[in-house]
């Protein structure tokens, strides 16, 4: 998967939420991963979009260009 995201901001680091693709109701997901830290190698995934906040569905961009999940 490849995707390029262009952000605009002042801080040093943009608040989260979802990353979702762009033609469909899809969004990243750590594959039902539950809340709290993520385990190393844990997949990331498309799945259907759910509310905003869904910690399997939380994503940061990090000041360094790197994006992290966020649902801990």
């Amino acid at each position: 998967m490849h995707a390029v995201y262009q952000f605009q901001s002042s801080n040093n680091q943009v608040a989260g939420g979802r990353i979702k693709e762009y033609t469909q109701n899809l969004c990243w997901d750590l594959a039902g991963s539950p809340p709290g830290p993520a385990a190393v190698g844990t997949a990331v995934v498309l799945n259907s979009c759910l509310a905003s906040g869904t910690p399997s569905q939380s994503w940061i961009y990090r000041a360094d260009l790197t994006i992290q999940y966020g649902g801990n």
